[in-house]
């Protein structure tokens, strides 16, 4: 599969969506978050949801995002998500707003300071408590974003989560012990996602 080649209704970089909907009984009346959610289309991890009907919360720093981010139906943050708040350096990629993110920097990147929340604060103004489906793509602080809400408490089913081999607080192996092996396993990969299941709120497989 070549990236951003799925035809409606998935939008998904790498099929995210279309392996979740053809391996699993989506459950209607579902909650999704979305964090590091681009312009909510191209790419989206939880668009193919909210068509469904599920309702949910998108959160993108890049003010190049906002404006289209808001034609979604679910609430919409144009913050960062950071287990400490307050305002920190974003990186603005000239060419690719999805290459984005805190504390990124080189050539082609322009410097903006954002403000950063706690994911438990958003999840709390948004009035939501379980998750069922949490894509997490911020370009390398994915597991800073995971230690700003209690997992224990939201108990996220699905995790869709970047990883990058490449970088040693980014593997796969390090995102699987972050998470907690026996919290929660890993059911499918993709060239940029891994996407992991709770192990004691599983969705319902397709026979």
């Amino acid at each position: 599969m070549q990236p951003y080649t799925q035809g409606p209704p998935f939008s998904a970089q790498w099929g995210e969506d279309h392996w979740l909907a053809t391996t699993f009984d989506i459950a209607p009346g579902g909650v999704f978050v979305d964090v590091g959610a681009g312009d909510g289309r191209r790419g989206s991890n939880s668009l193919y949801f909210e068509h469904l009907g599920w309702r949910g919360l998108c959160v993108d720093a890049d003010p190049r995002n906002h404006e289209p981010l808001r034609r979604r139906r679910c609430v919409v943050e144009t913050s960062a998500v950071s287990s400490i708040p307050g305002l920190r350096p974003f990186g603005m990629y000239a060419h690719k707003p999805s290459w984005s993110g805190l504390h990124r920097h080189g050539d082609d990147y322009q410097q903006i300071m954002v403000p950063c929340e706690r994911l438990d604060t958003l999840l709390e103004r948004a009035c939501i408590d379980e998750i069922d489906l949490i894509s997490i793509d911020v370009e390398g602080t994915e597991l800073d974003v995971w230690d700003s809400f209690e997992p224990t408490r939201h108990r996220p089913s699905i995790v869709i989560i970047e990883y990058d081999d490449t970088q040693p607080d980014r593997t796969r192996e390090t995102i699987r012990r972050h998470l907690g092996p026996s919290a929660y396993e890993v059911i499918h990969r993709t060239p940029a996602n891994l996407i992991l299941e709770r192990t004691d709120r599983r969705w319902t497989r397709r026979p």
